[in-house]
């Protein structure tokens, strides 16, 4: 599934490519390479790319893990600059099994939950270039009453 996800426009036309182990959807690395069409107007990656590049991977984790049983949407985020962005970046995105159990053994008291999470933007010195915050929102399907 997540093979194709390289061809999904807003990624693809952004330079980001997406990576993961076929037997592992819980970890999974992208990167974004600098080229002319992703810098802003001072020649640093441009901030709509670097936040693409990390939009959707904690739903996605969530959403493969938990099945159809459940309702997994982005609720919010957020991007903080703390450098400027030059090169190639690249992000990871992981969520433990122990975690998803955490999260279904919640969702059996409770039914919904805002599950947060953050990720950094690295360059190639491995220095952070920007915090991503994410907040998921999860809950049981059924009912909405």
């Amino acid at each position: 599934m997540l093979k194709l996800v390289n061809w999904y426009p807003p990624l693809w036309g952004a330079g980001i490519k997406v990576s993961h182990k076929k037997s592992d959807i819980n970890n999974i690395h992208v990167e974004l390479k600098q080229h002319w069409w992703n810098k802003n107007y001072i020649g640093t990656h441009f901030g709509g790319s670097m936040y693409a590049m990390c939009d959707p991977f904690y739903m996605v984790i969530l959403s493969r893990n938990l099945g159809t049983d459940y309702i997994v949407v982005d609720q919010g985020a957020s991007i903080k600059f703390l450098r400027p962005g030059i090169g190639k970046l690249r992000a990871h995105f992981y969520i433990s099994p122990q975690e998803i159990e955490t999260i279904k053994n919640k969702l059996a008291k409770i039914k919904k939950s805002t599950e947060e999470y953050t990720t950094h933007i690295l360059d190639d010195q491995n220095r952070p270039v920007a915090e991503v915050h994410k907040q998921i929102y999860v809950r049981k399907r059924g009912r909405l009453r």
